[in-house]
């Protein structure tokens, strides 16, 4: 079973347990009525990088590694993880990189994850940076110290139409 019908598989069963239907299970039904499959995802606390930044944070000219491709075509997770420090040195370790190399590196973590590093994040959407918070990064070749790079990203869902639409 590849990775998108394991998520699809889990999605349906997962609705099964929440929603139930009398004689079989909702994913049972859902395919019978030839339903629509809405990928869920949850990316909370990951990092989109910059090369400036990959230079310092793990050397100069260092490409990304690829882990595995996201459901947004043309991004993947990379190998790599670096750590986010917050301004009373509490820190957060193995932050996920998220590719492709970006103009501007941009932060996304949880409001937890705020209340940990002891910083006052804002709610912004994707690349509205103006006004975030300020975070140092650490990596296994260097650190950097960024202003404006933190935010608790707006709840979204990519949309990508169908056929027909």
């Amino acid at each position: 079973m590849d990775q998108a019908a394991l998520v699809e598989y889990i999605t349906w069963e997962v609705m099964a347990q929440l929603n139930p239907v009398p004689g079989g299970s909702a994913a049972e039904e859902g395919r019978r009525q030839g339903a629509q499959i809405v990928p869920v995802a949850v990316s909370v606390r990951h990092i989109h990088l910059a090369q400036p930044e990959i230079d310092i944070l793990f050397e100069p000219g260092y490409a990304l590694y690829k882990q595995r491709d996201l459901y947004q075509p043309g991004e993947f997770a990379a190998e790599e993880v670096v750590t986010l420090v917050g301004p009373r040195l509490r820190s957060l370790g193995n932050v996920r990189v998220l590719g492709p190399v970006r103009k501007r590196t941009q932060v996304e973590i949880s409001r937890t994850d705020a209340i940990t590093l002891g910083l006052k994040v804002p709610v912004r959407a994707s690349g509205q940076l103006g006004g975030a918070a300020t975070l140092t990064l650490v990596g296994p070749q260097g650190s950097i110290t960024l202003p404006e790079c933190c935010i608790v990203a707006n709840r979204h869902a990519p949309f990508r139409p169908g056929p027909g639409v």
